[in-house]
């Protein structure tokens, strides 16, 4: 990751700590990484191993989209999947049927 990257990303953490009404070093000890780590990832001086991301985005509740790349959309795009789901559940098999063979045309054409 670049600094301008790393910067950005430890706005986000910084952003959603204080959202959440944390401190880093509650952060820290929810992640099970160092206070000295979590400051520096959050201040941009150091680079977070995978492991670490993927902890710090559970804690702070957000995706590793919006994390590394401050996509925002992800979680809506969730919500917009499990209408999906909602509405397929909800029925019956000549409906389930007709969207199963509409996504499969759609998306053999995608290709």
């Amino acid at each position: 990751m670049t600094k301008k990257e790393l910067k950005s990303m430890g706005d986000r953490m910084k952003s959603k700590r204080l959202q959440l009404g944390y401190t880093q070093e509650r952060v820290a000890e929810l992640t099970d990484i160092s206070f000295s780590t979590y400051s520096k990832i959050e201040n941009a001086i150091q680079s977070p191993s995978l492991d670490t991301l993927i902890r710090i985005s559970i804690v702070l509740d957000i995706s590793m989209d919006y994390l590394i790349f401050g996509n925002e959309n992800i979680k809506k795009d969730i919500d917009d999947f499990s209408d999906i789901i909602t509405l397929l559940q909800n029925a019956d098999f000549k409906q389930v049927q007709y969207v199963y063979e509409l996504l499969s045309q759609l998306l053999s054409k995608a290709k």
